[in-house]
């Protein structure tokens, strides 16, 4: 219930912004959202109750997953759950010829992120991958009791990109703090690393880019089937992707922009000592070693 809340509060106003769906919309792409459920009625329960999600459903066609309609025979963990979900959308794609675009249940994405993704991948057969950081919700929520303004049927203020990147580094999670490579102790390790680099300036070094728009074809159903673990989205399917050179890495917050929403937690992260300008982890992967070749900017809005 929490993340329908999350998702209707934050995640979906953030694609209704005048420069995400709207601007798609204009440039005649055909949206149509899919939301795959544990529970389609308990969902509906909840959703109901936000406005987002009634505008979302009025300016286009939504469908809504059960369990039932796209679960294979014998899943039951989070992991294949998902994959089942995965499958089941990438042969709707293909049968349509159309992008499959993943909004997060948990994040907030910048105005204008949408149609810059699309314009980047025109006319190429790839697909794009996307890094971030992670912020802490309940320091966000405290600044940003009510983040969009919702009035009749419209979302009454918008967020581009480097005002968010600036929120990211306000409300950074404690994990995200820890990937600091300017510190002595740090979790560089697990395979985030930032700096600043000026005032209004980041560097990100991110191992594990994961898929935000995918562009399926025939021969990838039988691979897709015969996984059924949901880390699929950001080791094993950009392994193909880079290796059939079908994948992208937007290096830049200037063309898209999205924070993670993440609780905070008693985890003792796993910092190491003398790891001050690391960026480097042990047995990288293919995406990996080429992500590290390639710094993200995170460019916030100058005061």
């Amino acid at each position: 219930e929490k993340f329908i809340e999350i998702f209707f509060t934050t995640s979906i106003p953030s694609v209704l912004q005048e420069g995400n769906l709207n601007k798609l919309l204009s440039n005649n792409y055909k949206c149509h959202f899919f939301i795959y459920t544990n529970d389609k009625n308990e969902f509906l329960k909840h959703a109901t109750k936000y406005p987002s999600f009634e505008i979302l459903r009025k300016k286009v066609e939504c469908t809504i997953y059960d369990h039932k309609d796209y679960l294979r025979n014998g899943s039951n963990s989070v992991s294949q759950v998902c994959s089942d979900a995965y499958y089941f959308h990438a042969k709707k794609c293909i049968a349509s010829n159309a992008y499959f675009f993943v909004i997060n249940v948990d994040h907030i994405y910048g105005n204008h992120s949408f149609i810059n993704i699309l314009n980047l991948v025109r006319g190429k057969k790839a697909s794009i991958a996307t890094c971030h950081l992670r912020v802490d919700y309940n320091s966000f929520i405290k600044s940003y009791p009510k983040f969009f303004h919702i009035r009749n049927g419209i979302i009454n203020n918008k967020y581009e990109n480097d005002e968010l990147v600036n929120i990211t580094f306000q409300h950074l999670h404690e994990f995200s703090k820890l990937c600091n490579d300017q510190l002595d102790e740090n979790c560089t390790n697990a395979g985030v690393s930032w700096r600043k680099i000026n005032d209004h300036t980041y560097s990100l070094v991110h191992a594990l880019p994961c898929l935000l728009l995918m562009q399926y074809n025939e021969s990838d159903l039988p691979w897709l089937e015969e996984y059924d673990n949901f880390t699929l989205h950001d080791r094993g399917w950009p392994i193909r992707l880079l290796h059939e050179g079908r994948m992208k890495i937007v290096s830049s917050s200037d063309i898209f922009y999205s924070f993670e929403l993440s609780f905070s937690d008693d985890n003792k992260y796993n910092t190491q000592k003398n790891l001050e300008y690391n960026d480097q982890i042990k047995d990288p992967l293919l995406q990996s070693i080429i992500s590290n070749c390639l710094p993200i900017t995170l460019r916030g809005r100058q005061n």
